[in-house]
């Protein structure tokens, strides 16, 4: 299924009766844009979830965005996880482009965090 597409099932109404054989011609699915995309960012560490992060329709992620998120997590690790405050936390991102901003990177750096980034996947 590609990104931003949703399938839709025919139901049996939607089935064509050919006469010459007992069973009904199957239509094929059809494929149309969602109207209801949002972004969600999920944030969890070994204990389970810190942050569920629902971002207003239409926005993507851009420096702010990810800022306000990255300050909504400390936030989150202050009320359920304060431990991790002094243990140290690193921040593990995924394969997707890192936010590299200078306002990132001070945010980040101004809440002790290390930041690990996995190496680029090579086929």
């Amino acid at each position: 299924m590609k990104h931003g597409f949703r399938i839709s099932r025919p139901n049996r109404s939607n089935r064509a009766w050919t006469g010459d054989t007992h069973s009904p011609v199957k239509v094929k699915a059809r494929q149309t844009l969602s109207q209801r995309k949002i972004m969600v960012s999920v944030i969890w560490e070994r204990h389970g979830v810190l942050l569920v992060d629902v971002m207003q329709r239409g926005i993507t992620i851009n420096v702010e965005a990810y800022c306000q998120t990255q300050r909504k997590l400390l936030r989150a690790i202050q009320n359920k996880r304060r431990s991790m405050l002094t243990k140290g936390i690193v921040l593990l991102r995924d394969n997707a482009r890192p936010h590299t901003a200078r306002q990132t990177r001070d945010l980040l750096d101004s809440f002790g965090w290390e930041v690990f980034d996995r190496p680029p996947y090579k086929s």
